[in-house]
């Protein structure tokens, strides 16, 4: 957050999100690899318990009585030349609700692009547009995770409007700025 927090305009990061995304990739690392993302993510050695905890929390947050639309836009786009496994790709899908998908990055990257930055703009319904910006694939690429979530809902205890009255706000270089609070 600190990192992000750097930049002007607001911001929006789910942990659980990133979590998710870094999750599945974990699922088909292996090696030093494997046991570094390991550690740096805290996940449960017991493999059934971690995969059956990320599918019900998953399931719960998006429940279709939540009174909320929360959709996330996790999948790993791998170069044709490494095959990914059937069950490599049920396991992201079934347990991460995400996709895992071979993709021609070196000899169609612009049609990679296109097709990775429609499959986003559809998942979080329009609001994220290009994604992936042109030229950002290229032959030598292996792999890309993406990960975009959309939240759209009301508050608990929404705020009274007739509450609002204008205030001074400063701003991070100093300035006064009359807003409403």
């Amino acid at each position: 957050y600190r990192e992000l927090a750097k930049e002007k305009g607001n911001i929006f990061f789910s942990p659980w999100s990133l979590s998710s995304a870094l999750s599945m990739t974990y699922e088909g690392a292996r090696g030093q690899t494997a046991e570094e993302m390991h550690n740096v993510l805290h996940l449960s050695g017991n493999e059934s318990e971690r995969r059956q905890s990320f599918s019900l929390l998953d399931q719960r947050i998006n429940a279709n009585d939540s009174g909320y639309i929360l959709s996330t836009a996790n999948a790993l786009w791998v170069d044709e030349d490494y095959s990914l496994t059937a069950e490599y790709r049920d396991l992201v899908e079934e347990t991460y609700h995400a996709r895992a998908t071979n993709l021609n990055f070196q000899e169609e990257s612009e049609t990679a692009r296109a097709v990775i930055n429609s499959w986003v703009e559809e998942r979080t319904q329009g609001k994220i547009i290009d994604l992936i910006p042109a030229g950002y694939i290229h032959s030598l690429t292996r792999l890309v995770l993406t990960n975009a979530i959309f939240f759209k809902g009301t508050w608990k205890s929404e705020f009274d409007r007739e509450l609002t009255e204008n205030e001074v706000f400063f701003t991070a270089e100093g300035q006064p700025v009359a807003v409403p609070m």
